[in-house]
């Protein structure tokens, strides 16, 4: 009986290959073949996969920071130089990932880009929320921990109104997965954006 076992291991590990694929990231998949008539060896294998598997799972995590500066430029709206304001990141999917800061909480709504993915009621110490309406346009500098996030393609947006109703959207897009990066562009009302990633 413990030999038709064995061999019956042997047909099934011989046979066929197994592959592992990380949850989000469907470019990385492990395949490892085992080929051995050891119920024991075939055992330690598979926990040499595991192993090396969680070792590319750490790896395929973002682990950076993205530092984030601008300037805002006023455009002369009705409550001007008071503005509300926010800041966040989308991933590949368009899909909320983190707020880099933000300044709104009755008037969040007229802030229209970042209410379609950020749902959740703005509260002071929660999520970069800092606090209400402006009092003035300042420049803005703020980091995002990418330790959770996997690597892969962004997008950061920039936000800010001074009526009651949108302002300014502009967004730049970035990829984590090609290791340190610093760039600079400029908008009609987002001057001097910088990013500065650090594996």
């Amino acid at each position: 009986m413990k030999y038709c076992m064995a061999s019956l291991v042997s047909v099934l590990l011989l046979g066929c290959g197994f592959s592992n694929t990380l949850p989000n990231s469907p470019e990385y998949v492990t395949t490892a073949s085992v080929a051995t008539t050891s119920s024991s060896t075939a055992a330690s294998t598979v926990a040499a996969s595991s192993v090396a598997i969680a070792s590319s799972a750490a790896a395929v995590a973002g682990g950076g920071t993205l530092a984030v500066s601008f300037t805002p430029v006023d455009y002369g709206g009705n409550f001007s130089p008071r503005n509300v304001y926010a800041v966040w990141i989308t991933d590949a999917s368009g899909k909320w990932v983190a707020n880099l800061g933000a300044r709104a909480q009755t008037r969040a709504r007229d802030l229209t880009q970042w209410r379609r993915v950020y749902s959740k009621t703005p509260v002071k110490g929660v999520d970069g929320v800092s606090g209400a309406t402006a009092s003035s346009y300042s420049s803005f500098s703020g980091t995002w921990n990418a330790s959770q996030s996997p690597q892969g393609t962004y997008t950061l947006h920039m936000e800010f109104t001074s009526d009651n109703g949108s302002g300014p959207h502009d967004i730049v897009s970035f990829s984590t997965a090609n290791g340190a990066f610093t760039t600079s562009n400029s908008f009609t009302y987002h001057k001097n954006v910088s990013l500065k990633y650090t594996p």
